[in-house]
């Protein structure tokens, strides 16, 4: 609904989809279902310049801010990495939650695994990982490994 609403307005935004299997209620058989990945979230480019017109739909309820108060920047190009790992249908079958000990948004110091001692902005959560952007690069690791 929203991104039909931004696009409306020439707002450039990017949902990741993943798709799972599902059997509805009393269905024989499961049918695939499109799911956001990142349940709640939406990427709007150039989100800056934007905040007014965001502001002002009914829609729109928040935006993702850092502890200085600055809206939260990702990358493009990790942006073009969760549209590789879209593509790729690395997403299918995931049941992502939205909850957990690091909100999104935040910064991470990863203190385990190769890259140990580098802070990501954590995107989202999985079961037991966070996506992170880590340099301009999504990263899929796990919550146990950050602090």
């Amino acid at each position: 609904m929203f991104r039909r609403w931004a696009e409306d307005r020439d707002i450039t935004v990017y949902l990741p989809i993943g798709q799972q299997r599902m059997r509805p209620h009393k269905a024989r058989r499961a049918t695939l279902v499109d799911r956001a990945v990142f349940p709640g979230y939406i990427f709007i480019k150039d989100a800056n310049h934007y905040q007014r017109r965001l502001r002002q739909t009914m829609m729109f309820l928040k935006l993702l801010r850092n502890e200085e108060g600055e809206l939260v920047s990702v990358r493009e190009r990790v942006i073009q990495d969760l549209k590789t790992r879209e593509a790729s249908g690395e997403f299918n079958g995931v049941d992502p939650v939205t909850t957990g000990r690091h909100p999104v948004g935040t910064t991470v110091l990863i203190k385990n695994g190769p890259l140990t001692g580098f802070h990501g902005i954590v995107l989202g959560h999985f079961k037991k990982h966070l996506m992170l952007d880590v340099k301009g690069h999504a990263v899929k690791i796990r919550s146990h490994e950050v602090e």
